[in-house]
Protein backbone atom coordinates (compact mmCIF):
# COMPACT_ATOMS: atom_id res chain seq x y z
CA UNK A 1 0.00 0.00 0.00
CA UNK A 2 3.06 2.60 0.55
CA UNK A 3 4.10 2.09 -3.04
CA UNK A 4 0.70 2.08 -4.49
CA UNK A 5 -0.19 5.17 -2.46
CA UNK A 6 3.63 6.61 -2.74
CA UNK A 7 3.68 6.78 0.85
CA UNK A 8 6.72 6.79 3.52
CA UNK A 9 6.56 5.01 6.75
CA UNK A 10 7.69 7.00 9.64
CA UNK A 11 6.34 4.35 12.16
CA UNK A 12 3.60 2.71 13.22
CA UNK A 13 1.29 3.89 15.83
CA UNK A 14 0.24 0.15 17.25
CA UNK A 15 -2.60 -2.58 15.87
CA UNK A 16 -5.27 -4.82 17.86
CA UNK A 17 -7.89 -7.64 16.81
CA UNK A 18 -9.21 -4.79 13.94
CA UNK A 19 -6.01 -4.04 12.48
CA UNK A 20 -2.35 -2.20 12.08
CA UNK A 21 -2.32 1.96 11.42
CA UNK A 22 0.65 3.18 10.61
CA UNK A 23 2.49 6.71 11.03
CA UNK A 24 3.01 8.04 7.35
CA UNK A 25 4.10 10.72 5.20
CA UNK A 26 3.03 11.36 1.54
CA UNK A 27 5.46 12.30 -1.60
CA UNK A 28 4.49 15.89 -0.63
CA UNK A 29 5.59 15.47 3.04
CA UNK A 30 2.33 15.64 4.44
CA UNK A 31 1.49 13.73 7.80
CA UNK A 32 -1.21 10.79 7.07
CA UNK A 33 -2.28 7.59 8.59
CA UNK A 34 -2.46 4.43 6.64
CA UNK A 35 -4.63 1.78 8.38
CA UNK A 36 -4.58 -1.91 7.14
CA UNK A 37 -7.45 -3.77 8.36
CA UNK A 38 -7.74 -7.33 9.16
CA UNK A 39 -11.26 -8.47 7.43
CA UNK A 40 -14.08 -8.82 9.72
CA UNK A 41 -17.38 -7.95 9.09
CA UNK A 42 -17.57 -4.71 11.39
CA UNK A 43 -15.09 -3.37 9.33
CA UNK A 44 -16.97 -3.36 5.89
CA UNK A 45 -18.52 0.12 6.58
CA UNK A 46 -16.30 2.18 8.60
CA UNK A 47 -15.34 4.26 5.21
CA UNK A 48 -18.96 4.74 4.79
CA UNK A 49 -19.52 5.39 8.47
CA UNK A 50 -15.92 8.12 8.44
CA UNK A 51 -17.90 10.06 5.18
CA UNK A 52 -21.04 10.21 7.12
CA UNK A 53 -19.68 11.82 9.96
CA UNK A 54 -17.52 14.24 8.15
CA UNK A 55 -15.17 16.95 8.52
CA UNK A 56 -15.11 18.12 11.61
CA UNK A 57 -16.44 14.95 13.28
CA UNK A 58 -14.14 12.22 12.12
CA UNK A 59 -11.11 12.09 9.87
CA UNK A 60 -11.01 12.57 5.92
CA UNK A 61 -11.18 9.36 4.23
CA UNK A 62 -8.44 10.07 1.16
CA UNK A 63 -7.67 6.75 -0.50
CA UNK A 64 -9.58 3.39 0.27
CA UNK A 65 -8.76 0.14 -1.47
CA UNK A 66 -11.95 -2.48 -0.41
CA UNK A 67 -9.79 -5.67 -1.49
CA UNK A 68 -6.77 -5.01 0.77
CA UNK A 69 -9.11 -3.65 3.38
CA UNK A 70 -6.25 -0.47 3.43
CA UNK A 71 -7.67 3.54 4.36
CA UNK A 72 -5.50 6.41 4.10
CA UNK A 73 -7.20 9.09 6.57
CA UNK A 74 -6.23 12.55 7.40
CA UNK A 75 -4.15 12.94 10.50
CA UNK A 76 -5.62 13.91 12.86
CA UNK A 77 -3.64 16.43 15.79
CA UNK A 78 -2.77 16.27 18.35
CA UNK A 79 -4.24 13.32 18.54
CA UNK A 80 -4.06 12.14 22.08
CA UNK A 81 -6.89 9.65 23.37
CA UNK A 82 -9.79 10.73 25.76
CA UNK A 83 -8.77 7.77 27.52
CA UNK A 84 -5.17 9.21 28.24
CA UNK A 85 -6.60 12.83 28.99
CA UNK A 86 -6.67 14.90 32.36
CA UNK A 87 -9.80 15.74 32.34
CA UNK A 88 -11.97 14.17 35.54
CA UNK A 89 -14.59 11.32 34.95
CA UNK A 90 -17.61 13.52 34.88
CA UNK A 91 -15.77 16.29 32.30
CA UNK A 92 -14.70 12.93 30.10
CA UNK A 93 -18.63 11.67 30.08
CA UNK A 94 -19.72 15.30 28.50
CA UNK A 95 -17.26 15.52 25.97
CA UNK A 96 -17.99 11.85 24.59
CA UNK A 97 -21.84 12.47 25.32
CA UNK A 98 -21.84 16.11 23.29
CA UNK A 99 -19.96 14.17 20.71
CA UNK A 100 -21.79 11.51 20.41
CA UNK A 101 -24.81 13.62 20.21
CA UNK A 102 -23.26 15.45 17.20
CA UNK A 103 -22.66 11.69 15.46
CA UNK A 104 -26.40 10.96 15.93
CA UNK A 105 -27.06 13.90 14.14
CA UNK A 106 -25.48 13.32 11.02
CA UNK A 107 -27.78 11.44 8.28
CA UNK A 108 -27.28 8.52 7.61
CA UNK A 109 -26.12 7.04 4.63
CA UNK A 110 -28.25 4.35 2.52
CA UNK A 111 -27.30 0.16 2.96
CA UNK A 112 -25.82 0.58 6.65
CA UNK A 113 -27.08 -2.42 8.66
CA UNK A 114 -29.10 -1.99 11.24
CA UNK A 115 -28.60 -2.09 15.02
CA UNK A 116 -31.55 -4.66 15.66
CA UNK A 117 -30.06 -6.51 12.48
CA UNK A 118 -26.39 -6.66 14.33
CA UNK A 119 -27.65 -7.57 17.92
CA UNK A 120 -29.70 -10.69 16.88
CA UNK A 121 -26.86 -11.83 15.27
CA UNK A 122 -24.38 -11.30 18.01
CA UNK A 123 -27.27 -12.91 20.72
CA UNK A 124 -27.13 -15.69 17.93
CA UNK A 125 -23.84 -16.57 17.93
CA UNK A 126 -23.50 -15.82 21.96
CA UNK A 127 -26.08 -18.32 22.34
CA UNK A 128 -24.56 -21.10 20.50
CA UNK A 129 -21.52 -21.29 22.74
CA UNK A 130 -23.21 -21.11 25.99
CA UNK A 131 -23.35 -24.36 26.54
CA UNK A 132 -20.19 -24.96 27.34
CA UNK A 133 -19.75 -22.18 29.48
CA UNK A 134 -23.02 -23.21 31.75
CA UNK A 135 -20.73 -24.41 34.86
CA UNK A 136 -18.83 -21.59 34.81
CA UNK A 137 -22.11 -18.77 34.45
CA UNK A 138 -23.57 -20.95 37.48
CA UNK A 139 -20.25 -20.60 39.36
CA UNK A 140 -20.75 -16.64 38.38
CA UNK A 141 -24.23 -16.62 39.88
CA UNK A 142 -25.63 -14.66 36.20
CA UNK A 143 -26.63 -17.25 34.31
CA UNK A 144 -30.32 -16.49 34.22
CA UNK A 145 -28.94 -12.52 34.15
CA UNK A 146 -27.24 -13.74 30.95
CA UNK A 147 -30.18 -15.06 29.16
CA UNK A 148 -32.12 -11.98 30.06
CA UNK A 149 -29.65 -9.62 28.47
CA UNK A 150 -29.14 -12.06 25.18
CA UNK A 151 -33.12 -11.56 25.28
CA UNK A 152 -33.02 -7.74 25.06
CA UNK A 153 -30.56 -8.54 22.30
CA UNK A 154 -33.16 -10.81 20.57
CA UNK A 155 -35.97 -8.07 20.69
CA UNK A 156 -34.27 -5.63 18.90
CA UNK A 157 -36.19 -3.74 16.21
CA UNK A 158 -36.10 -1.27 14.14
CA UNK A 159 -37.74 2.22 15.64
CA UNK A 160 -38.81 5.56 14.37
CA UNK A 161 -36.24 7.42 16.29
CA UNK A 162 -33.20 5.45 15.29
CA UNK A 163 -29.85 7.19 14.04
CA UNK A 164 -26.47 6.59 12.77
CA UNK A 165 -24.79 5.33 15.55
CA UNK A 166 -20.52 4.68 15.62
CA UNK A 167 -21.22 1.54 16.54
CA UNK A 168 -17.82 1.27 18.92
CA UNK A 169 -17.53 4.67 21.15
CA UNK A 170 -15.20 4.48 23.86
CA UNK A 171 -12.95 6.77 25.03
CA UNK A 172 -9.63 5.04 22.71
CA UNK A 173 -11.68 6.04 19.58
CA UNK A 174 -11.97 9.95 20.79
CA UNK A 175 -9.26 11.75 19.75
CA UNK A 176 -8.44 15.70 20.99
CA UNK A 177 -7.97 18.00 18.13
CA UNK A 178 -7.47 20.81 20.18
CA UNK A 179 -8.33 22.17 24.21
CA UNK A 180 -12.22 21.69 23.37
CA UNK A 181 -12.48 20.00 19.97
CA UNK A 182 -12.52 16.12 19.36
CA UNK A 183 -13.25 14.19 16.84
CA UNK A 184 -14.11 10.23 16.41
CA UNK A 185 -12.53 7.17 14.65
CA UNK A 186 -12.49 3.46 13.99
CA UNK A 187 -16.49 3.66 13.52
CA UNK A 188 -18.47 -0.01 13.56
CA UNK A 189 -21.77 2.27 11.96
CA UNK A 190 -25.18 0.74 12.17
CA UNK A 191 -28.28 2.74 12.57
CA UNK A 192 -30.24 2.70 15.38
CA UNK A 193 -31.13 3.42 19.03
CA UNK A 194 -28.61 6.14 20.24
CA UNK A 195 -28.67 5.01 23.63
CA UNK A 196 -26.87 2.01 22.40
CA UNK A 197 -23.51 3.78 22.14
CA UNK A 198 -23.26 4.88 25.58
CA UNK A 199 -22.05 1.67 27.65
CA UNK A 200 -18.12 2.11 26.34
CA UNK A 201 -17.77 5.62 27.01
CA UNK A 202 -19.74 5.29 31.02
CA UNK A 203 -17.50 2.11 31.83
CA UNK A 204 -14.45 2.93 30.02
CA UNK A 205 -13.66 6.64 31.26
CA UNK A 206 -11.32 7.14 34.41
CA UNK A 207 -9.76 3.71 33.92
CA UNK A 208 -11.58 1.67 35.78
CA UNK A 209 -12.64 -1.27 35.23
CA UNK A 210 -16.40 -1.86 35.31
CA UNK A 211 -16.41 -4.73 37.60
CA UNK A 212 -14.76 -2.39 39.94
CA UNK A 213 -17.39 0.51 40.12
CA UNK A 214 -20.28 0.76 42.11
CA UNK A 215 -23.69 0.46 41.39
CA UNK A 216 -23.94 3.92 42.51
CA UNK A 217 -20.95 5.51 40.69
CA UNK A 218 -21.93 3.58 37.27
CA UNK A 219 -25.69 5.04 37.46
CA UNK A 220 -24.55 8.39 37.98
CA UNK A 221 -22.24 8.23 35.27
CA UNK A 222 -24.87 7.02 33.10
CA UNK A 223 -26.61 9.70 33.76
CA UNK A 224 -24.44 12.73 33.43
CA UNK A 225 -23.29 11.06 29.95
CA UNK A 226 -26.94 10.66 29.20
CA UNK A 227 -27.92 13.66 29.52
CA UNK A 228 -24.70 15.54 27.60
CA UNK A 229 -26.05 13.01 24.68
CA UNK A 230 -29.44 14.05 25.18
CA UNK A 231 -30.18 10.37 25.50
CA UNK A 232 -32.61 8.61 27.64
CA UNK A 233 -30.62 7.01 30.55
CA UNK A 234 -33.48 4.06 31.57
CA UNK A 235 -32.21 3.31 27.79
CA UNK A 236 -28.96 3.42 27.95
CA UNK A 237 -28.48 1.27 31.20
CA UNK A 238 -30.82 -1.20 29.49
CA UNK A 239 -28.27 -1.01 26.30
CA UNK A 240 -25.57 -1.52 28.82
CA UNK A 241 -27.01 -4.28 30.30
CA UNK A 242 -27.23 -6.07 27.50
CA UNK A 243 -23.91 -5.57 25.99
CA UNK A 244 -22.40 -6.50 29.52
CA UNK A 245 -23.97 -9.99 29.53
CA UNK A 246 -23.03 -10.35 25.93
CA UNK A 247 -19.56 -9.32 26.92
CA UNK A 248 -19.25 -12.12 29.54
CA UNK A 249 -20.08 -14.62 26.54
CA UNK A 250 -17.03 -12.87 24.96
CA UNK A 251 -14.90 -13.63 27.33
CA UNK A 252 -15.48 -16.83 27.91
CA UNK A 253 -15.38 -17.45 24.24
CA UNK A 254 -11.80 -16.24 24.58
CA UNK A 255 -11.34 -18.60 28.20
CA UNK A 256 -11.14 -15.05 29.76
CA UNK A 257 -12.29 -15.83 33.22
CA UNK A 258 -10.93 -13.11 34.93
CA UNK A 259 -12.86 -10.75 32.76
CA UNK A 260 -15.59 -12.87 32.54
CA UNK A 261 -16.05 -12.51 36.34
CA UNK A 262 -15.37 -8.81 36.77
CA UNK A 263 -18.05 -8.46 34.25
CA UNK A 264 -20.52 -10.31 36.01
CA UNK A 265 -20.39 -8.13 38.95
CA UNK A 266 -20.70 -5.07 36.81
CA UNK A 267 -23.61 -7.03 35.13
CA UNK A 268 -25.32 -7.36 38.59
CA UNK A 269 -25.15 -3.55 38.93
CA UNK A 270 -26.45 -2.63 35.73
CA UNK A 271 -29.63 -5.30 36.33
CA UNK A 272 -30.34 -3.07 39.31
CA UNK A 273 -30.17 -0.22 37.76
CA UNK A 274 -32.02 -0.76 34.72
CA UNK A 275 -34.56 -2.31 36.65
CA UNK A 276 -34.19 -5.88 35.05
CA UNK A 277 -33.25 -9.20 36.84
CA UNK A 278 -34.22 -12.84 36.85
CA UNK A 279 -37.84 -11.77 35.35
CA UNK A 280 -35.88 -10.19 32.15
CA UNK A 281 -38.96 -9.75 29.35
CA UNK A 282 -38.22 -9.76 26.10
CA UNK A 283 -39.66 -6.72 25.17
CA UNK A 284 -37.04 -3.38 24.79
Amino acid sequence: MAEKWSLGIAGSFGGGVAGRVFDARTRSGAAVVLKLGFPHDEAIWEAVGLEAMGEGLAPLVIEQDVEEWALLLERIRPGAPLSTSELSVDEALRVGGGLLARVNGRESPHGLPTLAEVARGYAERARDGLGAHRDILDELAVGTLVDGALAILDAAEPEPGDRLLHGDFNPGNILSRGALDWAVIDPKPVVGDPAWDLWPLITQVGGARAGDLSTTELARRTSVAAAAASIDEARAARWAFARTGLNICWSLEDADTVTAAAEARALARWAEIAGVGRGVRRER
